[in-house]
């Protein structure tokens, strides 16, 4: 008989066999994950805006080797409590059997699951929020009134923002809707929404310091954070959010449970309170992000989940007939079977994207053979870290400023290709690299052959 816990561990297990496979694959980096990677071994760019909890993860990481598998072993198993987290939620807002089922949903996602491996803070971040939300469920739902242990929320609220600067507006989010969800409450004792919040205040003043320090404002780092965010027009965010390719954004059976989420609005869950509290949460985050930043699944974990909270709550409430909840659970458990089977492909496709990329930092290790060395690209943490040079980022049309105090080599990346003979002084081929020497004014510059 399948119950609500044989089904959460059931997802459980299938999250960590398809991660798993994942981490067998052993992809190399993305930029993302090299930039954490250089950051954690000292080398490269200050690079303000990294999350400097993704760089303490990488610290640690560095501690069982500087493999991919090394590297990646420690946020795949900070991973699982994000899981986790969605189960408490769903179980503190509307029962053991919406939590499960819920989880059991996002195991067989793959916008989550693939992100499940990467050194990345995006799913350990919503992990710490969704954790946060359950304690405030539990605090604030609740016929009582709230207890100091809300104060548990603020450690796991101040460990999402460390570890992803971009959970800063839905941190905001959840306070902003706690208070008015549940304003009676807290107003009735105020004592631990007054202590959270200084607790708040005290984790987050290191990194206000930080900032202050680096930039002359508290938040001057998450403004930089917003400027490399990527956003090629306002709102544009939104716009894919909502009419973008479902499945490629959200996964096989997610955008299902999230239709489902929409028309439970018309069909309003009969704990309302709680149901607007993870909504406004939900739909807060996508407009914000949305404005601010392209879209990307990984910016909206938090509202993804929430989602899908909302919309397993509705279609237990719509689909009452036993054999159709026996068909969802079959449904469910293909998507993992699914998922086991695509990550596979998925990663052999990345690797070959990135093929051009390895081999050029492969020749370059190999031509340096140990001597001080730069290597100049219009993308620069994946060849920083796998070459271990020192790293100079063409823009534009600009010339790497070549010199006799090191070996200088240029390389092109994945969507941004160097013309070799742009790049000014004698250039030698090194296997798909050049290796760039000093043109003085009695030579003649001899360029790479493309």
């Amino acid at each position: 008989m399948v119950t609500p816990r044989r089904l959460l561990v059931a997802a459980l297990i299938a999250w960590s066999a398809s991660v798993a496979i994942g981490l067998w694959c052993r992809a190399p980096l993305t930029s993302d994950e090299a930039a954490y990677a250089l950051l954690a071994r000292g080398d490269g760019e200050t690079w303000l805006y990294r999350s400097r909890g993704v760089v303490a993860l990488a610290r640690l990481a560095l501690g069982l080797g500087d493999g991919e598998l090394a590297l990646r072993l420690v946020p795949t198993l900070a991973s699982i409590s994000f899981v986790l987290a969605i189960a408490a939620v769903g179980r503190r807002a509307f029962g053991a059997w919406t939590g499960a089922l819920a989880a059991a949903v996002i195991a067989g996602a793959h916008p989550f699951v693939l992100r499940g491996f990467e050194l990345l803070g995006d799913l350990p971040a919503a992990a710490c929020v969704l954790a946060a939300i359950a304690i405030i469920l539990g605090e604030l739902a609740g016929e009582s009134p709230p207890t100091y242990r809300l104060v548990g929320a603020a450690p796991l609220l101040a460990a999402a923002f460390y570890l992803r600067y971009g959970s800063a507006p839905v941190i905001a989010l959840v306070g902003v809707a706690a208070l008015a969800c549940w304003w009676r409450p807290i107003r009735a004792r105020p004592g631990p929404a007054i202590a959270t919040v200084i607790a708040l205040a005290v984790l987050f003043a290191p990194f206000a310091i930080v900032s202050m320090r680096a930039t002359g404002s508290p938040i001057g780092i998450l403004a930089l954070a917003g400027e490399v965010s990527g956003r090629t027009w306002f709102g544009r965010g939104v716009l894919v959010y909502v009419v973008g390719d479902p499945f490629r954004q959200y996964g096989a059976l997610v955008p299902f449970v999230l239709v489902a989420a929409v028309w439970s609005v018309w069909r309003p869950s009969p704990r309302r309170r709680i149901a607007s509290f993870l909504g406004a949460i939900a739909f807060g985050q996508i407009v914000v992000l949305g404005l601010v930043s392209h879209a990307s699944s990984r910016f909206v974990f938090v509202a993804i989940a929430l989602g899908v909270v909302l919309g397993v709550d509705a279609l237990e409430r719509a689909l009452t007939d036993p054999r159709v909840r026996r068909g969802a659970v079959v449904a469910v458990a293909a998507s993992w079977l699914g998922m086991a089977i695509a990550v596979v492909p998925f990663e052999r496709h990345l690797s070959r994207n990135l093929a051009e990329l390895t081999a050029s930092s492969a020749a370059i290790v190999r031509d340096a053979d140990g001597r001080p060395c730069t290597v100049a690209a219009r993308a620069l943490p994946q060849l920083m870290w796998y070459t271990r040079c020192a790293g100079w980022k063409i823009v534009g049309d600009a010339r790497p400023p070549v010199d006799d105090t090191r070996l200088w080599y240029a390389a092109s990346t994945p969507r941004r290709p160097l013309d070799p003979h742009a790049l000014g002084g004698n250039v030698t081929p090194v296997g798909p690299a050049w290796r760039i020497a000093p043109c003085y004014g009695y030579e003649r510059c001899a360029a790479a052959t493309p």
